[in-house]
């Protein structure tokens, strides 16, 4: 009798074990999404993580003199052996969670493993429930045959051996007494026991149902009523109560279809629905439920339980509107996040990471492989941007290139920031991506319209300076000799020997304003070539001519190497006015006593016109200016020539949009060579061959 009233006491220590564990992974559960949420969760996290797995280990072993032996309970043991790999992952788990932010996966993971862990607990309890019923009903029974046998006993020697036996009659009535005594402690225990599963019920937060299907009655627990904020009994325990008056009717076919589920496919039932409370509102609960099949297979009763799971769901949809929020939000500003962990090199990234990096997989990159991605230019400076953030803890933010999974060229933002332990050690690195593409091209296109712009200022600048000076100069000096002449202060004579000078400023005159009116026009609607065939040697020959005078000032010698002529493919005025300035150039920079050649060949395509003088020539630094500006400043030429330093700007222009080119040698105190070359007639330009 003593050894079953101990094997009852463990029956009634492992319920209560079991159903706290329960409670505490429920807790634990609840505590890793406050941490999310930013409570400081930690401590608590762990001092439940340490009496959970304590009492874990000794539902295995039988410690705290829970000595459920495998011949009492092999089925119990079997059970709590096949937990161990899920107690092992909530475990570490839950341990993660303690000691940093846990991700909404890992959350997830482990709010799935906790509800597979409360199931098969259940299970754990129900069969302990089941053995230690059996265990009373046994020791009833055999206490029952002992008082009937010791009954008989005593009648037969008070028969036949009253007096004479009477220490026996003494001793049969201790014995009853004893077997009264044993059988108020086993009582006791039963009491224990149930007060023990009520104790259990009760730390799980739950409210019990009892449904009989066939008459359609149902019980609920005191619990059940208090959950919702009513009385015991004031609401009817009813299907129809239950369904249409509690449950939220946006829920009721969810419930439905699981408790169908359950009863025809025996589909485990358990569901996430909202219940109205007696104050008006409604809130989360975990229905669970088991129902009992006949031998026909028709369920006869289902029993279960709901858990208040309102602080716990509302966490949940808040972490998930938040992630919801932050995805949109990173979609919106084109932001993905990112985070890397150095001792375990896990790396995870946020859905539009892969959209800003155009991959179509879920294949993260380690920083050392990620640094390929970028354009070469690039990659020196941020795998040193990011050994520098572990190991100095140095944050960084930087703008690169990169090239994305289907090859596109993209401007990136990269930010990366150091996250320490408590040792002031780098345990990870977090940072965003930001898709700066359109606004860095916005901003380089700003750029460069800033430059054409500080150009087209510097232009109208260089305009102003030409129409004050260069222009207005000459014009005053014409109008004043002709008011010397008017007012009889000089002879015609004196007039006739300025007449030279006169010539030279009214042909400075005339070049300038004619280049002034082409860049002009360039300026304000673009050049409109007409392209037609030219005779180049009578382009030169106009030229010349219309120079021969300043060059018999100079006395140069004009050297024309034209035997036969050439016909190129161009805008008859461009030409000229190109070898206009090119032959003004010449003449303006060659000594008194100089020569200028001027050579036409024709190649494959093309015609060369070369004119090339004795004079000053240039120096690299000049050279470099004429290739690359529009503008170039002006310099005297030999006998003091003035000039705009418009023209051989406009010439390169109006080159090309005859489909030509300039080429231009030259060496100081040598002299300079100046190449136009033009497409042949019937040839394509010579950009395009």
């Amino acid at each position: 009798m003593r050894q079953e009233s101990k094997r009852s006491l463990n029956y009634a220590r492992s319920i209560f074990y079991a159903g706290r564990q329960r409670m505490l992974s429920q807790k634990l559960t609840k505590l890793c999404y406050q941490k999310q949420l930013g409570e400081d969760t930690r401590t608590e996290i762990t001092a439940n993580l340490a009496t959970w797995s304590h009492s874990q280990n000794s539902l295995q072993t039988g410690y705290d003199s829970l000595l459920l032996l495998a011949k009492d309970q092999p089925v119990t043991l079997q059970l709590l052996k096949q937990m161990e790999p899920l107690q092992e992952r909530l475990t570490y788990n839950f341990s993660i969670a303690a000691e940093q932010q846990a991700s909404a996966e890992l959350l997830q993971q482990i709010e799935n493993d906790e509800r597979a862990f409360l199931e098969q607990m259940g299970t754990v309890i129900s069969v302990i429930e089941s053995n230690a019923v059996s265990n009373v009903q046994y020791a009833n029974e055999k206490q029952n045959l002992l008082g009937l046998l010791s009954g008989l006993l005593l009648l037969l020697e008070m028969i036949f051996f009253v007096y004479p036996y009477h220490r026996k009659l003494v001793n049969a009535y201790k014995k009853l007494k004893l077997q009264q005594v044993e059988s108020d402690v086993q009582k006791h225990k039963i009491e224990e026991l149930n007060t023990s599963n009520e104790l259990t019920i009760s730390g799980i937060n739950a409210g019990v149902w009892n449904w009989n299907i066939l008459t359609g009655e149902e019980v609920w627990s005191p619990k059940f009523f208090h959950l919702l904020g009513y009385e015991t009994n004031e609401l009817p325990a009813t299907y129809d109560t239950f369904t249409y008056l509690l449950l939220h009717p946006d829920d009721r076919d969810k419930v439905n279809k699981a408790i169908d589920a359950h009863l025809q496919q025996h589909v485990p039932y358990r569901v996430e629905a909202r219940l109205l409370h007696k104050n008006g509102t409604y809130r989360w609960f975990e229905t669970t439920g088991q129902a009992l099949w006949n031998e026909e297979g028709i369920a006869v009763r289902m029993a279960g339980s709901i858990i208040d799971k309102d602080e716990r769901m509302r966490y949940r949809q808040y972490l998930e509107y938040n992630e919801f929020m932050l995805e949109e939000t990173g979609k919106l500003a084109c932001v993905g996040g990112w985070e890397y962990t150095l001792a375990t090199q896990e790396v995870n990234w946020t859905r539009t990471m892969y959209e800003i990096l155009e991959i179509t997989g879920n294949q993260t990159r380690l920083p050392s492989a990620a640094v390929n991605n970028y354009l070469p230019q690039y990659r020196e400076q941020i795998r040193k941007a990011v050994e520098k953030a572990t190991t100095q803890g140095e944050p960084f933010d930087i703008e690169v290139q990169l090239v994305t999974d289907k090859g596109n060229i993209k401007w990136i933002r990269t930010i990366g920031l150091p996250v320490f332990n408590d040792k002031k050690e780098v345990i990870r690195l977090r940072g965003v991506y930001q898709d700066i593409n359109r606004q860095k091209l916005r901003e380089l296109e700003l750029i460069d319209t800033k430059e054409k712009l500080d150009e087209s200022n510097h232009a109208k600048d260089k305009l102003f300076s030409i129409i004050a000076h260069d222009l207005r100069g000459p014009i005053i000096n014409l109008k004043g000799l002709i008011e010397l002449l008017q007012k009889e202060q000089i002879d015609k004579d004196q007039f006739l020997h300025y007449t030279a000078d006169v010539n030279i400023s009214i042909s400075f005159l005339s070049e300038t304003m004619d280049n002034l009116l082409h860049w002009a026009q360039s300026q304000l609607k673009g050049f409109t070539v007409n392209l037609e065939d030219i005779n180049i040697n009578a382009v030169i020959r106009q030229t010349t001519d219309l120079y021969a005078r300043a060059i018999a000032y100079k006395n140069i010698t004009l050297i024309n190497n034209n035997p036969v002529a050439f016909f190129v493919h161009a805008d008859l005025n461009h030409v000229l006015l190109i070898v206009r300035n090119l032959l003004n150039n010449a003449i303006k920079f060659t000594p008194e006593g100089g020569s200028i050649t001027i050579d036409t060949t024709e190649s494959t395509g093309i015609v060369s016109i070369r004119i090339a003088d004795t004079g000053v020539g240039m120096s690299e630094e000049e050279l470099e200016k004429i290739n690359h500006q529009t503008f170039i400043n002006s310099r005297q030429g030999t006998n003091g020539e003035k000039g705009t330093g418009l023209g051989l700007g406009l010439c390169y222009e109006i080159a090309e949009k005859n489909g030509g080119t300039i080429q231009v040698a030259s060496k100081k105190g040598e002299g300079t060579v100046f190449t136009l070359i033009l497409p042949k007639v019937g040839e394509l330009s010579v950009l395009e061959h």
